[in-house]
């Protein structure tokens, strides 16, 4: 399990730095620093996003990991 998330995580890093090679040829085309400003604050965006939506993703997996202690638990108590 810890290797598949590894594995993903890499490849989620990798598609990110690609985007961002991308977007950096895109924009060598424009100029200003209002330009650089926006995509700056854009890339700040997604990141918060994927962020809040790993938080979200640990929380449910802590909640799975205890909803399941506790069902062990009372299949012990039961047992005794």
């Amino acid at each position: 399990m810890v290797a598949t998330l590894s594995k993903t995580y890499g490849e989620i890093e990798r598609i990110i730095q690609k985007a961002k090679a991308e977007l950096g040829a895109q924009a060598a085309g424009q100029c200003g620093p209002d330009f650089e400003t926006e995509e700056k604050i854009l890339l700040a965006e997604y990141a918060l996003d994927f962020a809040l939506q790993a938080a979200n993703r640990a929380l449910l997996l802590s909640m799975e990991a205890i909803e399941a202690q506790l069902s062990d638990q009372e299949k012990e108590g039961s047992f005794s």
